[in-house]
């Protein structure tokens, strides 16, 4: 693996941010300009964690099978490992490295895992965002994920204004 230092991880960190919110952003205008619904994009955010999982496994194996690790890939896809060590600790049928996934693939695409409240609240946030004529804000992907992780449990949580309206909108407090 590539040694990373501090300052090309954080120069990492902000280059990635950016092309994040400039390709949401492309994407949101797209499907606003075609008029997508919430349901048309909720289906599709339903199945792109796991259609994402599938690409950077293969691009990850794909690197390392020719000797070219490489950190960064490594650590896009280290979610997606400890995912298959919880699928296996729980006795969901056992799977080594390199990845045999198909049941993990299978459940991800399943009712039951887009019913699991981090799950259902990340997707129908990113759904509600991409199909929004609101321009998309540097911080509105990691508030979904932070949202999605911390309203099943917590009591008080803050969030700025766009988020407040759009979980209200969405009764996502209900659920």
């Amino acid at each position: 693996m590539q040694r990373i230092s501090a300052l090309s991880a954080n120069e990492k960190a902000a280059r990635d941010k950016a092309e994040t919110k400039a390709a949401v952003e492309d994407l949101r205008q797209g499907y606003t300009a075609k008029d997508q619904t919430f349901e048309q994009q909720l289906n599709l955010e339903r199945v792109g964690e796991s259609d994402s999982m599938m690409k950077m496994l293969g691009e990850f194996m794909e690197l390392v099978r020719r000797g070219q690790d490489d950190f960064w890939k490594y650590m896009g896809i280290v979610g997606f490992v400890h995912h298959m060590d919880e699928w296996k600790r729980m006795g969901g049928p056992s799977a080594d490295f390199p990845f045999d996934i198909e049941a993990l693939y299978s459940f991800m695409r399943s009712p039951y895992y887009w019913e699991l409240p981090i799950q259902d609240i990340a997707c129908r946030l990113s759904a509600d965002l991409l199909v929004k004529h609101f321009p998309i804000k540097s911080g509105d992907n990691s508030d979904i994920y932070h949202l999605a992780a911390a309203l099943p449990v917590a009591h008080f949580v803050v969030a700025d204004k766009a988020m407040v309206d759009r979980c209200e909108r969405l009764d996502i407090g209900k659920k």
